[in-house]
């Protein structure tokens, strides 16, 4: 789906496109592990890591990386694909913690 410069999304934490962008929409998000990991403890530390962790969050489409735009939801991943050759059915891959993987097909490599 495009959408115009100045559009918002996401659902925690609103992201206003800097310019008009092509989204997609994957059915995965953290109730299936993505962009969750265990707890490294409390403090300052800790917290900081959890930000560096959080900055940027990327999704193989293809051979292509795509951005995730906003926070990872709850049942699905908003991703950037603008400057990608994609389609629906193409497949997506995600770097997760395979302990906290569920509901999904689980492929190791």
């Amino acid at each position: 789906t495009w959408l115009p410069k100045g559009h918002t999304v996401g659902n925690d934490k609103l992201v206003t496109l800097p310019r008009a962008t092509r989204v997609a929409v994957l059915p995965v998000g953290y109730q299936n592990g993505f962009g969750v990991g265990p707890d490294r403890g409390s403090g300052l530390w800790a917290a900081l890591r959890r930000w560096w962790r959080g900055r940027k969050i990327y999704v193989q489409i293809g051979a292509q990386r795509a951005q995730v735009l906003g926070k990872v939801g709850a049942i699905d991943t908003l991703v950037d694909v603008t400057d990608l050759k994609c389609g629906t059915g193409d497949i997506a891959r995600f770097e997760m913690d395979p302990l906290f993987a569920r509901g999904l097909v689980k492929e190791f490599r």
